[in-house]
């Protein structure tokens, strides 16, 4: 499922989304490979103001949950018309 964040700060936010967490969460991994073979974490950036869509296993990580919690970021309701 896929969720919308506001940020709602005047900075650039970015958020690690860790393999331990987001890919557990997630249920596959997307975490990109080294030559070495080690993995590197993706990441989700949410400029000063703007929304952006995530997909709903962001809410497990710890650093997003406390942006949350401080009010940094908002969950964005999608609007319906009712029908």
């Amino acid at each position: 499922m896929t969720i919308r964040l506001k940020n709602t700060t005047r900075r650039l936010q970015v958020f690690v989304l860790l393999h331990e967490h987001h890919c557990a969460a997630l249920g596959r991994c997307t975490c990109d490979l080294r030559k070495d073979g080690r993995r590197l974490p993706t990441s989700l950036t949410l400029p000063a103001g703007d929304i952006a869509e995530a997909p709903d296993a962001v809410l497990r990580l710890p650093a997003v949950m406390n942006a949350l919690r401080a009010g940094e970021i908002q969950l964005v309701q999608e609007k319906t018309d009712g029908r």
